[in-house]
């Protein structure tokens, strides 16, 4: 989600990813939400370590492993806070981490679902970001600004509008 936002700033305006097929082959479901709803701040975090059930952070902001042995008695959703069909059916955590196990097809259809979901929504909002005229401070928030990528470019709102059915 960092990159994208970076791609963003350089002028890059359609994205083609995989990225949730990867994901979903690998086990693994995106935290939901990507971006705040509060104010414009990414709240996806890259980590190094290996992700463990925590029983204090119900929306976790790194990606989650579900085939990690720590997810077998967990009876949290992969986020409290998504509204995708699995989250919201309460399909739990320890409950995808056995049909990962059991190489079951569900499993990968309810982290298919979910994580195209969670990119959906982060998309959705980063153009109501851009919209809103408050992508500049979505880079501040989010800590996204080096020099990664080219000179930036921020996108017009009038782009954004064009899409069709302006959404």
């Amino acid at each position: 989600p960092d990159t994208i936002i970076r791609l963003i700033r350089s002028g890059i305006q359609i994205f083609d990813s995989s990225i949730c097929t990867l994901l979903t082959n690998r086990g693994r479901a995106l935290p939901s939400p990507l971006i705040s709803n509060v104010e414009p701040k990414l709240l996806f975090e890259r980590s190094t370590t290996e992700t463990i059930d925590d029983d204090d952070d119900p929306n976790p902001s790194i990606i989650l492993d579900l085939n990690n042995i720590s997810f077998k008695n967990s009876d949290r959703l992969i986020s409290n806070k998504c509204k995708c069909y699995t989250c919201n059916n309460g399909f739990t955590r320890s409950y995808i981490n056995h049909l990962l196990k059991r190489n079951e097809i569900n499993s990968r259809i309810l982290l298919q679902i979910h994580n195209h979901y969670v990119l959906t929504e982060f998309f959705k909002r980063i153009r109501l970001i851009i919209i809103d005229g408050c992508f500049d401070q979505l880079l501040v928030n989010s800590n996204v600004l080096d020099d990664k990528f080219s000179q930036p470019q921020p996108p017009s709102s009038t782009t954004m509008t064009s899409l069709p059915n302006g959404k």
